[in-house]
């Protein structure tokens, strides 16, 4: 049902000329990919919903929160991988 519904928004993206509608749908598609995590995604929607949509707030607001929790997770990774990487030096100079 899930696949049918954005089957659905995606044909609103191929076939409606109207660029709030077309915005819509991308909106849409943004909320369902950041409901399962994938930022990238989500964040793209939103990239083109804010383009087609200037005025559209929803968006641009989403999009600059999506972004903090990328940078956000991009340090945490970053973090992780030096205290392990920081934890094996220490182990072999042991």
């Amino acid at each position: 049902m899930v696949n049918q519904a954005n089957h659905d928004l995606v044909q609103v993206l191929i076939e409606d000329p109207n660029p709030t509608t077309r915005s819509q749908a991308h909106r849409e598609l943004a909320r369902r990919a950041a409901e399962k995590a994938n930022l990238p995604k989500a964040m793209q929607h939103y990239e083109e919903a804010s383009w087609l949509d200037p005025t559209d707030e929803t968006s641009r607001d989403a999009l600059k929160v999506l972004k903090e929790q990328a940078q956000a997770q991009g340090s945490q990774r970053r973090r992780g991988v030096f205290r392990r990487l920081l934890r094996r030096m220490s182990r072999h100079h042991q």
